[in-house]
């Protein structure tokens, strides 16, 4: 089953999403209560805007089984982001924080969604967590440039008015 799992995973990195479904899938057939496999095919449904009330129940379901899990906290959490429900978005992100506090991932959900709730302090805060415990140059990039945009954003919005 783990190496299902691992070569779903692979799949998923290569955007053959069909084919890591079906592995997904498979393992849902053998054991339904795989917190893990439902939380994976539950994100990635999410994630990509595909049938995401679907993925959605996948994930309450792995929560049903695993409520202390921040993981899949954080992919509730980012439902409701990617649905623009941004308190229970922070809701669930915060819960999902407070259990994992050295993912990058959930860090950089946390931020964004201060950040959509015009929380600009905190928004920083928690890129600058995420910044702290990445590992990926990729990522690194891409937390650093929404830290730039941030910084832009809250300077446009705090510049007055010219004098007539």
């Amino acid at each position: 089953e783990q190496l299902q799992y691992y070569l779903a995973s692979l799949y998923e990195k290569e955007k053959e999403y069909g084919l890591s479904y079906s592995i997904l899938e498979k393992i849902l057939e053998k054991n339904p209560n795989n917190a893990h496999a439902l939380n994976f095919l539950g994100y990635s449904m999410v994630d990509r805007d595909y049938k995401i009330d679907e993925g959605k129940a996948f994930i309450e379901k792995a929560i049903s089984l695993r409520p202390k899990d921040g993981f899949i906290r954080d992919s509730l959490g980012w439902y409701y982001f990617k649905i623009k429900e941004y308190s229970k978005a922070l809701k669930e992100l915060s819960q999902a924080w407070s259990l994992v506090k050295t993912d990058t991932v959930i860090s950089k959900h946390l931020a964004m969604t201060y950040e959509k709730l015009k929380k600009y302090n905190l928004a920083k805060k928690y890129y600058l967590e995420a910044l702290k415990h990445c590992k990926i140059d990729s990522q690194k990039k891409e937390i650093s440039e929404a830290l730039e945009n941030l910084k832009s954003y809250k300077k446009e919005k705090t510049r007055l008015p010219a004098a007539n």
